[in-house]
């Protein structure tokens, strides 16, 4: 028999069963309004990631317990198990889905009650969230070329840590100590624990890349290597550098809201007198597939995470993929059923491989021309927690695919300087799509 947890939210209402009267709003009378950590261990417990003790208290300062963090990373993300558990420790389901999902490869953490008591140490939460990083959420690893440089004691790391230690310190999540009596600041201090507050702040800086400041080792520009913030698609030669390209171009004269510069058809197209690709063959060298992280939606309503591949001009493809990762990692986990990026049947912002069509079903392309609608593409568009839209089309009820205007998916792309179509204030609107031009044309 499969055992599945589908979302953050079955997850918090298993562990609640586990822990009887645990809190589960972040109104903790031992975490202070003005204190560092409130505001990640106000989101970690909105999330469902963690939360107190039976008797309301969060206890900030108490080391974290291994069962306790194995719990934080599984309710992070879909998992499921098919062992028969040995109920030993209220943790062991838990265990069990990180355990078959290869998380906790690479470290001797069996499901014991005396393994799952201990406190965990910062070489090993590094492994586990390494692990996680990569054969999860399918984030790419940093290149830790000079990583000796910058993390003083790296060199006193067992070979078996080292490289979770390099990952995990890249990319931002888990700090070097500072200000810490006997240590050179920056050091790992593997062998050390971490307090349940430094743990709510690890795991925000998990599941949301923008909390994160990732380290340059030094060897991230070399040719051919992936930068420090891991995002894969990032071109060492980018004439943007790591500025969103959209951003970049209308900063530098090259993209207006409606149209392009004969310097930017040079560089987007490779030719001042072009301003569209015309077939698959002609884009060829300018464009790149990009591999995303989405959420779905299941048959019996739950999300699950997935991944979709889709084709976009070569100098996007990093922001693509921010975009769609801060979307991902929106507590909202908006589900994408469909996503379209390049194609060559028209003269627009696809042509480019600069626009992209979300959930296309659900969020029309239409217009009221007519004093009617009219719906050209699609069925409708009815977001959840908003009233019948003008809009609905032959929807009959409000949609989780449709895209809401204040929702995340708005928010990321405008975040990277593109624009969406259902935000036009003509006739016309075409709920599906976004492009680098700021009207969303």
């Amino acid at each position: 028999m499969k055992r599945r947890i589908l979302t953050i939210f079955m997850a918090l209402a298993l562990t609640a069963a586990i822990l009887p009267g645990a809190a589960l709003a972040a109104n903790y009378p031992d975490v202070g309004a003005g204190s560092w950590c409130k505001p990640y261990i106000d989101r970690c417990t909105d999330l469902g990631i963690i939360n107190g003790y039976e008797n309301g208290y969060f206890l900030p300062d108490q080391n974290l317990r291994r069962g306790e963090f194995i719990k934080m990373l599984a309710c992070s993300a879909s998992l499921s198990y098919t062992q028969e558990l040995p109920y030993v420790h209220w943790s062991e389901s838990y265990w069990a889905m990180l355990s078959e999902a290869g998380v906790l490869a690479g470290l001797d953490i069996p499901c014991t009650y005396d393994a799952l008591q201990q406190d965990i140490t910062r070489y090993e939460m590094a492994v586990m969230i390494a692990n996680f990083l990569t054969i999860v959420r399918g984030e790419s690893t940093v290149d830790g070329t000079g990583a000796e440089s910058v993390i003083p004691d790296l060199g006193e790391a067992p070979a078996g840590y080292r490289d979770a230690v390099i990952q995990v310190y890249g990319k931002g999540i888990i700090n070097g100590l500072i200000n810490t009596d006997g240590v050179v600041d920056g050091s790992f201090c593997g062998w050390s624990g971490l307090t349940r507050a430094q743990a709510a702040a690890v795991m925000i800086r998990l599941v949301d890349t923008s909390a994160r400041t990732p380290v340059d080792f030094g060897g991230s520009s070399a040719e051919g290597s992936v930068p420090a913030d891991g995002n894969p698609y990032r071109l060492a030669d980018a004439p943007n550098g790591t500025t969103p390209f959209a951003l970049w171009a209308r900063q530098t004269g090259l993209l207006g809201a409606y149209g392009t510069t004969a310097a930017f058809n040079e560089l987007f197209f490779g030719s001042a007198d072009k301003s569209y690709f015309t077939s698959a063959a002609d884009a060829a060298p300018y464009m790149m597939d990009v591999t995303v992280n989405v959420w779905k939606l299941g048959s019996d309503g739950g999300k699950y995470a997935s991944t979709m591949t889709l084709t976009v001009h070569k100098y996007l493809a990093a922001d693509v993929y921010d975009i769609f990762q801060q979307i991902f990692n929106d507590p909202e986990q908006f589900p994408i059923n469909s996503a379209g990026g390049a194609r060559f049947s028209d003269t627009m912002r696809h042509a480019w491989g600069a626009a992209i069509d979300l959930n296309y079903n659900e969020n029309c392309e239409c217009n009221t021309s007519s004093g009617s609608l009219s719906v050209t593409c699609g069925s409708g568009w009815w977001p959840l927690g908003m009233d019948s839209s003008s809009y609905a089309g032959s929807l009959t009820g409000p949609s989780p695919y449709s895209i809401s205007p204040t929702g995340s998916v708005v928010k990321a792309f405008a975040d990277y300087g593109w624009g969406w179509g259902g935000s036009w204030t003509g006739t016309s609107r075409d709920f599906m799509h976004f492009s680098i031009l700021s009207s969303g044309g």
